[in-house]
């Protein structure tokens, strides 16, 4: 789990990603379709398949943030 201090827009275009943003549960995204996440919200995401994934990720962040950070359990 992590955090982005701006907005996160994801296209996924090979294979299944999982994805978490905050309080939901992982839900696949495949291929063609979006997830965001808003400022500031926890979320994970995973490759559960034994296949490759890829994305199109954009941060959309200010200059000098860094682009995540980690959440501590």
């Amino acid at each position: 789990m992590h955090t982005h201090p701006g907005d996160e827009h994801g296209t996924v275009i090979e294979g299944t990603l999982m994805v978490k943003v905050g309080d939901g549960d992982y839900k696949p995204v495949a291929v063609g379709e979006t997830f965001t996440a808003p400022p500031n919200t926890p979320m994970g995401i995973r490759n559960t398949t034994d296949k490759p994934t890829r994305v199109i990720n954009v941060l959309i962040l200010e200059k000098g943030k860094p682009a995540s950070t980690p959440i501590k359990d």
